[in-house]
């Protein structure tokens, strides 16, 4: 329903993933949403459009921090919130659909208007996540020319330059996510799409290592005098 009962078996899920990465020496970190509002709240209040989506995600976060707080220490709100309210409200290519008219065969919307609504409903809806935790304090290649990703070790290099120089002028950063390890199912480019460190052979699943991964490993072991 979106709110109120509790899917105990989604729950139960996640306990077991969680514990299971535990127990490999891995450190969980959640993400709240990635893009998947319930159809329940959309058909109700038209979801991110309504001010009662902040008050029933904060709910929602509060009761993962519960559950999941006393093995999970960090969190993220909002997966992408500018695609959000873009693609969602804007030109309407990604769910709910909404946009102006003349943009496309979609759910009729306002483009003018929308994305900015959505926007502000994902800001307020993260500040108020926050509070409730500071409260608890609980392109398709083949696998040869894929394996070879320079352009992605470049990307990566530039950024993480780019990111030094920032902390170095005072930036407030305490960490960073490499997206993605593995080459996953990638929304609207489907499995076309490959940009993980791990290659993922879609045949037979087996995964192996591209140069960015070797890169990153070497990165991350590097000690500096």
């Amino acid at each position: 329903m979106g709110t109120g009962e509790i899917n105990w078996e989604g729950v139960d899920y996640y306990n077991r993933l969680i514990d299971y990465l535990l127990e490999n020496g891995i450190t969980p970190h959640a993400n709240l949403y990635h893009y998947d509002l319930p159809l329940a709240l959309q058909e109700k209040y038209l979801g991110l459009l309504d001010r009662q989506v902040i008050q029933d995600f904060a709910d929602y976060a509060e009761f993962c921090f519960k559950t999941f707080g006393d093995r999970v220490k960090t969190w993220m709100t909002f997966n992408e919130p500018r695609v959000v309210a873009a693609l969602g409200f804007d030109n309407g290519i990604n769910l709910p659909n909404r946009c102006s008219k003349q943009f496309g065969n979609y759910i009729d919307g306002n483009s003018t208007t929308e994305p900015y609504i959505a926007a502000h409903h994902l800001i307020l809806s993260h500040v108020e996540a926050v509070k409730r935790y500071r409260i608890d304090d609980p392109g398709n290649l083949t696998c040869p020319e894929s394996l070879y990703d320079s352009n992605r070790v470049n990307f990566y290099r530039s950024y993480l330059k780019e990111l030094k120089r920032a902390m170095d002028d005072g930036a407030n950063v305490s960490g960073y996510f490499a997206r993605s390890v593995l080459d996953n199912f990638e929304w609207l480019l489907g499995y076309t799409s490959r940009f993980g460190l791990i290659y993922v052979d879609h045949n037979d699943l087996k995964r192996y290592s591209k140069l960015s991964a070797y890169w990153f490993k070497q990165m991350l072991e590097r000690k500096d005098s």
